[in-house]
């Protein structure tokens, strides 16, 4: 278990509340084994993580020969079946014998050395072919492989969707006020649909909306019914996000000739109460407009492209202006949260005493430890938390920043260590607790960490932090001076910066910072300058929270020592049984 800070006696007194919630939590989970126990089900306990005795299981190099074998009698059905065909057809068995082998070598598929897997022509990868540890989440990677995928995957799936939205809506702006500059074809179609739209369902739905709690109007709720059935429309004349469009609807060149056509559609984009956007929403709305061009494989001229560019900076200081003046807030995108408050987040995690607030614990811990964006911390696997020397190391193959995984700097492992002083901050006790109560990890080391997608998990997150926003949003506005809408999933990564750069007088150097965190540091410096492990751990320990100016900073690691599950007993969290625990 935790020890006490020599130093302090009560330094650990305000966590005894939170454990002991938390510790709740396990001890539901144990209560729940048990409910399966008598209903003949197999318990699931932390015992289970490593204690229970297992049945033999085939080693892996077993599993990859039966599977080999099982693909190669597979293809040899497969072949013989394609020479059968070729005989019908007229070939003799010979020369339908030759053909094959002039494709495939069958032969070499016995040789056990041979990594290849060999796909029968007109044949896929399924399921069934794919090693029993594989993940779902691996195996729809392995299955959905293929030119479709690729096309989609040059850039993020969020990324194609925002900019069908902005096309949508200039399109569906310029039918409104400048539908000289579509094509004949789209005006037809879209004022056909807008003479015939029905709202009956609106009309016979809003009694229902506002008992319910709407606040619309009937009037109001019929425009934007209109709208919607507008842009649906627009939307299937452009096609799929990220694809060639099937149909022409703008007019080109005509649109190029007028820049004053965009420019005006850009000043009258505003926020629902009229206020003026931020320079970083105009600027998507130029991106998915110049994208545009790009779908329908148009070239603006030269001439247009640099009008564009200089009118774009132009937007950007007009609206930073109105910043100044009052405009909006100041801060892009979530506000990266205090130290005190990323620690204060923790404890309230530790006081719902649920597995939801044990699951936001360990998410919390580990995005700011890895100074990750939410869906980096999503993605990460079992298998990627590996114990090196005297701590937890966890590396990135892909990220934002780096989606190609072509810099090798940024896939080297980050270090996460232990703060026994602090366990508001420390993380492998925040990781402990979750495999407890998600013991059927262990068994799938392929698997994700976080139950679901990235995307979906760091959703879950937020959710929860958005709970907790709204349960002490005074505390958070009075105490920490925070407006409850500022903070999000990206104020942790911000927070981890943060304190990485500016949090200590004796903090790491900008470089490995930067490194720590995936950013670049200019394409000169990401050449000359890797990562080495005394900066990585440096920056480990500084985002532990431990105190750089004291000897603890180099406190040890934590052990799992061993406990009698006759004797143990239910104390701050451990709940009797309990084979494994904590110790510092």
């Amino acid at each position: 278990m935790p020890r006490r800070n020599n130093n302090n006696p009560n330094a650990l007194s305000d966590f005894e509340t939170a454990f002991a919630n938390a510790g709740d939590a396990i001890t539901a989970a144990a209560d729940a084994t048990q409910t399966d126990a008598i209903n003949g089900n197999p318990p699931i306990t932390a015992a289970a993580i490593t204690t229970q005795p297992r049945q033999p299981q085939p080693s892996r190099a077993q599993l990859r020969h039966a599977s080999r074998a099982t693909q190669y009698n597979q293809q040899r059905e497969l072949r013989e079946q394609r020479i059968a065909d070729a005989v019908t057809n007229g070939l003799t068995r010979q020369e339908a014998e030759d053909l094959e082998d002039e494709d495939h070598a069958i032969g070499a598929q016995q040789d056990d050395a041979d990594d290849t897997v060999y796909q029968p022509r007109a044949t896929a990868t399924t399921a069934a072919t794919l090693a029993p540890d594989t993940s779902v989440t691996l195996r729809q990677f392995r299955e959905n492989f293929n030119s479709a995928t690729i096309r989609k995957s040059t850039k993020a799936d969020k990324t194609f969707t925002n900019h069908q939205n902005n096309q949508t809506r200039f399109i569906h702006w310029l039918y409104t006020h400048r539908h000289a500059f579509l094509t004949d074809e789209l005006k037809t179609a879209l004022d056909y649909l807008v003479a015939g739209i029905d709202y009956s369902p609106v009309t016979i739905n809003h009694p229902r909306y506002r008992r319910n709690g709407g606040k619309k109007s009937l009037e109001q709720r019929s425009v934007e019914y209109k709208v919607q059935l507008i842009r649906n429309e627009i939307s299937s004349w452009i096609g799929d996000p990220g694809t060639t469009p099937p149909r022409n609807v703008v007019d080109f060149p005509a649109l190029v000739s007028n820049l004053d056509v965009f420019l005006q559609y850009i000043s009258e984009a505003r926020l629902d109460n009229g206020a003026l956007m931020k320079p970083g929403s105009y600027a998507s709305l130029r991106s998915s407009f110049v994208y545009l061009f790009r779908r329908y494989k148009f070239t603006p001229p030269r001439e247009f492209e640099l009008e564009l560019k200089e009118c774009m900076e132009g937007v950007k200081r007009y609206t930073n202006k109105a910043r100044q003046a009052g405009e909006g807030n100041i801060y892009d995108g979530d506000r990266p949260l205090t130290w005190d408050l990323y620690r204060q987040f923790n404890l309230w995690f530790y006081e719902m005493g649920t597995e939801e607030g044990i699951f936001a614990l360990a998410f919390s811990k580990l995005t700011c430890n890895l100074a990750c964006r939410g869906k980096s911390t999503g993605s990460v696997c079992v298998k990627h938390l590996k114990w090196l020397d005297d701590c937890i190391s966890i590396a990135f193959a892909h990220a934002k920043d780096q989606q190609n995984g072509d810099s090798h700097i940024k896939r080297l492992p980050r270090h996460c260590y232990s703060n026994p002083l602090d366990l508001a901050c420390d993380l492998p006790s925040a990781l402990f607790q979750y495999f407890a109560l998600n013991s059927h990890l262990v068994a799938n080391p392929t698997g994700p960490l976080f139950k679901g997608t990235s995307k979906s998990v760091a959703e879950n997150f937020g959710r929860i932090v958005n709970k907790i926003c709204v349960k002490y949003k005074s505390i958070i506005e009075e105490d920490f001076g925070f407006d409850i809408s500022d903070i999000g999933v990206h104020s942790w990564r911000k927070c981890a910066h943060t304190k990485l750069n500016t949090g200590s007088t004796a903090g790491p150097s900008g470089a490995s910072a930067c490194i720590r965190g995936g950013h670049s540091m200019g394409s000169n410096k990401d050449v000359y300058i890797a990562q080495e492990k005394a900066s990585d751990t440096y920056c480990g320990r500084i985002l532990q929270g431990l105190p750089e100016h004291s000897p603890e900073f180099a406190v040890s690691y934590p052990d799992f020592v061993p406990i009698d599950p006759e004797r143990s007993v239910s104390v701050a969290g451990v709940p009797a049984g309990t084979v494994y625990a904590i110790h510092y």
